[in-house]
């Protein structure tokens, strides 16, 4: 299974299409999660009809400008039993061709506000649930740390947000995947003691999945013209 996750900060940009265009028919990814949209990818299909016909694809629809979550698969790999979406995520109940076993996957896009985050972990608890023997995979901008290593420069204490995101991935039995190849995958553009760099964008599994004895790999992709890197 292969999963790219990206905040591409605006899917209009026609730069940006040609972008993740490129990388999906190089890569051909089994699954690829977008966030912040602010786009209609009916728009999108009418132009690059080509590379996105190969995918099956829902989305959360931006409200005008503003957020918009976007999942595509290949559905030669993958047949969907069961959908979950707001605002901030996009859960889909998937299952490979030929194979009983099922999985869930989250297409997590995450706001700023404390309230709002500690909300959404609380409403993320109450999906897996739902789905207690399904092993998980969540992917996106979580827009939370879970520790100064995961930050470079601004305010160096954590939130509530940090210790309650500490507390999901344990509750949860989820793992924190690692990158290969780095920590950061956002930062905001400035340079010198102005520059703030986070781990904002993750790739988080159930801890079964580890024990499937699958080998596992994340990395951080080229810089694709969004604050936030490819994962």
């Amino acid at each position: 299974m292969k999963i790219t996750t990206w905040n591409i900060r605006g899917l209009g940009s026609r730069r940006k299409q040609r972008n993740l265009g490129n990388r999906i028919k190089e890569e051909k990814y089994d699954i690829v999660f977008i966030q912040e949209t602010k786009f209609s990818v009916e728009k999108i299909r009418e132009k690059h009809r080509k590379w996105l016909n190969r995918y099956e694809y829902l989305e959360v629809k931006a409200n005008k400008s503003i957020g918009g979550i976007l999942t595509l698969w290949n559905p030669q790999k993958f047949g969907v039993i069961d959908v979950e979406e707001s605002r901030h995520h996009l859960s889909l109940i998937i299952q490979p061709v030929g194979d009983r076993k099922c999985y869930m996957i989250t297409n997590v896009y995450d706001p700023q506000p404390m309230e709002d985050k500690l909300r959404l972990l609380t409403t993320r608890e109450d999906i897996k649930k739902r789905y207690p023997t399904l092993p998980w995979i969540l992917g996106g901008d979580f827009n939370m740390i879970k520790s100064l290593m995961e930050k470079k420069g601004g305010t160096r204490t954590l939130g509530r947000d940090s210790i309650a995101f500490q507390n999901f991935l344990t509750n949860m039995k989820l793992v924190d995947m690692e990158t290969n190849n780095g920590i950061f995958t956002w930062n905001n553009k400035r340079g010198g003691s102005t520059q703030v760099a986070s781990k904002l964008d993750r790739f988080i599994i159930s801890e079964e999945l580890l024990l499937m004895g699958s080998s596992l790999t994340t990395l951080i992709l080229p810089f694709g013209g969004s604050y936030h890197w490819p994962i």
